[in-house]
């Protein structure tokens, strides 16, 4: 995972009802060493991003999402459990 600039130098924001908040990442989270994601981001458990995903600031990847690239994930989303982004649809008719 690469965390962008601000992460590296310490800012932070506080959290709001705009949904900016410290880049939190719970323990149980799988996140592939090529994805980005803004240090903005919260990443719940059981999370899973794949290589090749970028995802804007402010996001929340509330629990069990997963996602997979190639995806570009704007700023100031909020997915929820059990989610897919990015995957083939479950059912193809």
């Amino acid at each position: 995972m690469i965390a962008w600039n601000a992460a590296i130098n310490g800012r932070s924001s506080t959290p709001s009802r705009d949904l900016h908040f410290e880049m939190s990442i719970h323990g149980t989270a799988i996140i592939d060493p090529g994805a980005r994601i803004h240090p903005s981001c919260k990443i719940g458990p059981y999370c899973t991003i794949g290589p090749n995903v970028e995802i804007g600031e402010s996001c929340e990847l509330i629990s069990h999402v997963a996602v997979e690239g190639p995806t570009n994930i704007g700023a100031r989303n909020r997915i929820f459990p059990f989610s897919s982004v990015g995957l083939a649809p479950q059912d193809l008719r």
